[in-house]
This record gives C-alpha cells, sequence and structure tokens, in this order.
C-alpha cells in the first residue's frame, strides 16, 4: 500500500505545475525510474494475492463443511463489508470536499474530480464504474475496486468446482486464465493501444482522457490475468498441505533465481518503451502487453509458495511483523481515502513545485503517514461497527465463513504459518 502512495504522489506531484521542468527529462531518462514508471505492475501484485487467498481459504471451506458452502451468501457478505465506508468517503467526495480548500487549481483538480463524483458515484456503489461512464470515474483508484469485485465474482464458482469435479474446475480455471491473456492481446492490437499504461505527462495531469488508459487498464477482462494465477496458486498450496509435500532445497534455490529474474526483468524491461527512439508496433505492444503481467505473476506467485511454506529467508519476519500486521488492517481504508488527500495538496497548492527525489520522498512520507491516520478514523467510525454488526445478523455468533478473508487483501496476507490465513479477518484491503 505504502508504495500504491508513493506512486500517486509522483503522479500528482509531476503532473503539477514545476519550476525545474529539466527534472522530467532527467527522471525518464533513467532505468532506475522504471520503479515508478512501471508502478503500476504492483498492482497486479494484490490482485495475485486476492486471487490466491480466495481460492486457498474457499477450498478450506468447502473441505471443512461442504453443505455450508452458499455462493450467494459470500457474494453478499463482499458487498456489506466493502460497501458503507466506501459510499461514506464518495459522499464526502460528492458534499464536503469542494469547501475544503481553495487555491488558482482547485477546481481544475478537485472541482471535477467533484462533479465526476456527483454524477456517477451509483456506478461506484454498484461496482461498474470501470465500466459505465469510465470518463467520467469517480475517485480514480476504485477502478481497483471495481474489478476484484467482478474477479471475486468468479472465485466462488471455479472453486466448488475444483473441489467437488476437479477436472472440469482445472480446465475451467485453465480457459479462463487463457482467455485472459488472448483477450488482453486482443485488446491492445485491435485498439492500437501502448503496450501498458505509459506514465507521460499528459497521464499525469489527466489519465483519464487516455484511450489505454479507459480501455486496457481498468477494464476487468484486461486485468484477470494475475487474479488467476493467482488462484491457480491457491489451489498448490492447498493440496501441498494436504499432500504434507514439502519444497527440498534445490528447488528453492532454483524458484527464488527464476522469480529473481522474472521480477526485476518484467519491472525494468519497461524502459525499452520509454526511450526517445522508440516506434509503435502493434505486434510487439500487443504481446508485451498479454504477457509482461503472467511473468510478474510468475514470480509473485513463488513468492507466496516460498513465505507460506517457510522457505522465504529475509522477507518472512518483515511480513510476519506485528506493526505490519496492525497496519495490514487499515489498508482498505487508506487505498479509499488517501487520493483524496493527495487531490487536496494538488488543488491548494499556490506555487510551482521544485521536483526532486528529496522533495518527492518526504511528501510520499507525509501522505502515508496522513492517510494511515485518516483510515484509523475511518475504520474505527464506520468500518469496525459494520462488521461487528454483519457478524451478529449473519454469524448469530457461530463460526463462519464470514470470519475467513476470501475478498480482500493485505500485506498479511502472505504468512508462512498455513494456519494464519483461517485467522485473517476482512479488515485489509490491498
Amino acid at each position: 500500500m505504502c508504495f500504491i502512495i508513493t506512486g500517486h504522489r509522483f503522479m500528482f506531484s509531476l503532473g503539477a505545475p514545476l519550476m525545474n521542468t529539466n527534472f522530467i527529462e532527467y527522471f525518464y531518462s533513467k532505468l532506475e525510474a522504471m520503479i515508478i514508471l512501471n508502478g503500476p505492475i504492483l498492482v497486479d501484485t494484490f490482485f495475485i494475492i486476492s486471487g490466491f487467498l480466495a481460492c486457498y481459504l474457499l477450498l478450506e471451506h468447502i473441505q471443512k463443511n461442504p453443505k455450508a458452502f452458499k455462493i450467494p451468501l459470500f457474494y453478499i457478505h463482499r458487498y456489506v463489508r466493502l460497501t458503507p465506508v466506501y459510499a461514506m468517503v464518495i459522499a464526502f467526495y460528492c458534499t464536503m470536499f469542494i469547501k475544503i480548500g481553495t487555491g488558482p487549481l482547485w477546481n481544475e483538480k478537485v472541482g471535477e474530480e467533484v462533479e465526476r463524483c456527483r454524477e456517477s458515484w451509483w456506478a461506484n456503489l454498484l461496482y461498474v464504474n470501470n465500466y459505465v461512464k469510465p470518463q467520467k470515474l469517480c475517485m480514480i483508484q476504485s477502478w481497483y475496486i471495481a474489478c476484484d469485485t467482478h474477479l471475486f465474482l468468479t472465485a466462488p464458482v471455479i472453486v466448488s468446482l475444483l473441489y467437488h469435479r476437479p477436472k472440469v474446475g482445472h480446465t475451467v480455471l485453465a480457459l479462463a486464465l487463457a482467455a485472459s491473456i488472448i483477450t488482453t492481446f486482443v485488446v491492445t492490437y485491435s485498439g492500437k493501444l501502448d503496450a501498458f499504461l505509459l506514465v507521460h505527462i499528459k497521464i499525469l495531469r489527466n489519465p483519464i482522457a487516455n484511450k489505454t488508459f479507459r480501455n486496457l487498464y481498468i477494464p476487468t477482462h484486461t486485468r484477470a490475468t494475475p487474479y488467476y494465477i493467482g488462484m491457480i496458486t491457491g489451489l498448490v498450496r492447498y493440496k501441498m498441505k494436504n499432500s504434507s509435500y514439502k519444497i527440498n532445497k534445490h528447488a528453492v534455490w532454483m524458484g527464488w533465481i527464476v522469480s529473481t529474474v522474472l521480477m526485476p526483468g518484467t519491472m525494468f524491461s519497461a524502459w525499452w518503451f520509454y526511450k526517445p527512439n522508440y516506434e509503435y508496433d502493434a505486434i510487439v505492444a500487443a504481446l508485451y502487453g498479454a504477457l509482461y503481467r503472467t511473468t510478474w505473476a510468475a514470480g509473485v506467485s513463488w513468492t507466496i509458495i516460498a513465505v507460506s511454506t517457510g522457505n522465504g529467508g529475509f522477507i518472512e519476519p518483515i511480513l510476519c511483523w506485528k506493526p505490519v500486521i496492525t497496519l495490514s488492517r487499515l489498508t482498505y481504508c487508506a487505498f479509499l481515502c488517501h487520493g483524496g488527500l493527495q487531490l487536496y495538496t494538488a488543488g491548494s497548492i499556490r506555487t510551482p513545485f521544485h521536483a526532486s527525489y528529496y522533495n518527492l520522498v518526504w511528501l510520499s512520507l507525509g501522505d502515508i503517514t496522513l492517510s494511515f491516520l485518516a483510515a484509523f478514523c475511518l475504520t474505527l467510525l464506520y468500518e469496525s461497527p459494520i462488521i461487528g454488526l454483519e457478524k451478529i445478523f449473519f454469524n448469530r455468533g457461530n463460526k463462519s465463513c464470514y470470519e475467513k478473508n476470501v475478498t480482500t487483501t493485505k500485506a498479511s496476507d502472505l504468512n508462512p504459518k498455513p494456519d494464519k490465513f483461517r485467522q485473517i479477518n476482512n479488515n485489509g484491503f490491498l
């Protein structure tokens, strides 16, 4: 979540009026800038984790109590868990946001966002905002919630097939993955779109106006690949647990070597598309756009398997550190409110911004701190009470599938102890 907030801070700041515009040329010429410019690939990590958890935990639930597996209740559960606090943030955008600040860019930045939310708030609450009026997208980061929701709708059905009719389930999951890859290729090639969202200055100032953003970056059918790879990873982990299979040391080393090559390779290979002499080729763009999410997902999937089986090395203590687990329960609310905080600074700025790595990192740290403080308040006031009420009405004091996180993701989801998966509540999101 911290990387997401940092990436959005770079977007807002570099798209603002600058004192030193030469920093843009310097920044875009550096290979290491791909960590930010290709930062959107990090979002795929959360699709992978979400798919992994959905498959793994639902399979465990069916195994323990097959008769209690009622698919419609999972859908109701997700909507009740996510929507109330989401609706409160949207209500703030539609009403109070425009009144709490001023600035020469206030109407351009905040005013336009408020108007979009007033026009299309209902699409957000129905989780169709990445398809219905995408040019009027309310809360620019909200497309992710819609995508994750659409993909979750398929998860219980596929998992049910995986458990009751394994051959059919395996076929359906493989076809879903293949269809997502092929669809991305076709959409990119036929629309002559960029291979991925190229974060140029026009994108920084108004991403919604970009056709690659609307037609490739935010639709569910072009973002499904990492989710289904995550589901495959969850299936593999579930079978490993039930068979007591242990990965040998040579396989662990090989897995980490391949993962170490795939993930940085995917991240930094995007530099080719930012070169000044790059000439667009529809076939190359379509192939890269269809496959680069797959290579990234493969690397992340190995990390999940390794960490959850006790082969995560130095990563395990980081992910199991109690402060990380505690903060992870605030990530959904931090995800919802961080964009508003950054939009406020973009609209209220009164002098050009001096861009430097130090200033950008400093602002990012402030964004992270304020976002989690705001998330803490939102969690106490809205999310936690709703969760408590939901348990009263749906669980009636008994443990059930609602105590398992099968719909959302957070940092603590990568836990080396498999039993911990069953203890994860639904307070976190990204």
